[in-house]
């Protein structure tokens, strides 16, 4: 029986036709917004290059030059959802993936006052992925994670076999996900957060559902939100680290 809180995408010939559309848009201004970036980053970097520190004329460039750079990410953004690349596949170990991602999540972890907690039980078997995709999922989701949680508290990253299915697990203690935001977490640009673009479990759900895997979001029993990232298993099954 399916979980409750389980919410899942809904794909109809309409709405699949209509978000077609418009990545296609997405796409084309993207394309059309990442040149004069371009043109104006390296005018930018000519100015820095040439006031003096602590000058009026060197912070504003250096406000500047931070803005492009978040727009530059935005744009990214924009065509990693719109035009998405065939996943690259071979056999890896999704705690490695998970080991890289707490590395590059860490400083934000800190300034955020979030714990991070991870189980170090049952060795996954490999699975079939595409570790750079894989990453950018976990890395998404857990990131979500830390910014919904309180200062103080904790995230936890669990990893689970079972039946050929190999699961990771982010659990954060934030407010949860309101009743009438859940079948719109996976919808592009859909976003309860003041800055962002709403991309990112709209990006992570199409990269699941190319790796035959999927992406469930369920409250969780003491509250905040877990988040299940399940990707299927070629192996026989898990291995024991001991």
């Amino acid at each position: 029986m399916a979980d409750p809180g389980y919410t899942k995408p809904q794909f109809g010939s309409r709405r699949a036709d209509r978000l077609s559309a418009l990545g296609e848009i997405a796409a084309g201004l993207a394309h059309e917004i990442r040149n004069p970036l371009a043109g104006i980053k390296g005018a930018l970097e000519i100015v820095q290059s040439r006031v003096k520190a602590g000058t009026p004329e060197a912070e504003f460039s250096g406000i500047a030059a931070t803005e492009v750079g978040r727009l530059d990410s935005l744009v990214a953004e924009f065509l990693a959802y719109a035009r998405p690349r065939e996943p690259e596949f071979r056999e890896g170990r999704l705690e490695d993936v998970i080991d890289q991602v707490l590395a590059l999540l860490k400083p934000e972890a800190e300034r955020a006052s979030i714990r991070i907690e991870r189980d170090a039980g049952l060795l996954l078997p490999f699975v079939r992925m595409d570790p750079e995709q894989s990453q950018q999922v976990i890395f998404n989701v857990a990131l979500n994670g830390i910014q919904a949680g309180p200062p103080g508290s904790e995230l936890s990253i669990r990893t689970a076999y079972e039946q050929g299915w190999a699961t990771v697990e982010v659990v954060d203690r934030g407010p949860g996900v309101a009743a009438e935001h859940r079948l719109r977490l996976f919808d592009p640009f859909f976003t309860t957060k003041t800055h962002g673009t709403g991309l990112g479990l709209a990006v992570s759900q199409r990269i699941m559902a190319a790796h035959g895997g999927r992406i469930d979001v369920v409250d969780a029993p003491v509250g905040g939100t877990i988040v299940r990232i399940v990707l299927p298993v070629p192996a026989a099954g898990p291995v024991d680290p001991h």
